[in-house]
């Protein structure tokens, strides 16, 4: 796994290569609860940036990112005004991942809740991601984050 994880799409953010750039959207025509959902997303992902997607296909936005430098795509559905999908994309050729949300709560509904992180970035602590499949996903999870202890 030590060869594997030097060469693959993820090494130049361990490496601190590369630091993140995530373009978060969200479905055609979102309503409801799914902005303030974003915004707790936000706080939690540094250089995160919300652009509106209106009515442009996936595969252009994809496009459009990769041209400005994004280096991955945080794509959310909303079902009944609540979010429901997000699609995980490493840009520019992938992996891409989709995720089922479920349970959400934001933070101003949790009891004495911490505030927002502010230039401290989060720590990230994956246990039991043991199989191959766990291992690459965690990898892809962690590049979201910059990689300083």
């Amino acid at each position: 796994m030590k060869g594997e994880n030097a060469i693959d799409e993820f090494a130049s953010y361990f490496n601190q290569e590369t630091t993140p750039r995530i373009l978060m959207t969200t479905n055609r025509r979102p309503k409801g609860k799914i902005f303030d959902f974003m915004k707790e997303v936000k706080a939690v992902f540094p250089n995160t940036e919300y652009y509106e997607r209106k009515n442009f296909l996936i595969k252009k936005v994809i496009e459009w990112a990769s041209e400005r430098g994004f280096t991955d795509l945080m794509l959310w559905y909303e079902k009944n005004g609540k979010p429901h999908t997000l699609i995980l994309s490493h840009l520019p050729k992938g992996p891409t991942a989709t995720f089922r949300i479920s349970s959400v709560m934001l933070r101003d509904r949790i009891p004495n809740h911490g505030a927002a992180p502010g230039d401290v970035h989060p720590e990230l602590i994956l246990n039991n991601f043991d199989t191959m499949l766990g291992h690459r996903l965690g990898r892809m999870l962690a590049s979201l984050f910059p990689q300083q202890p």
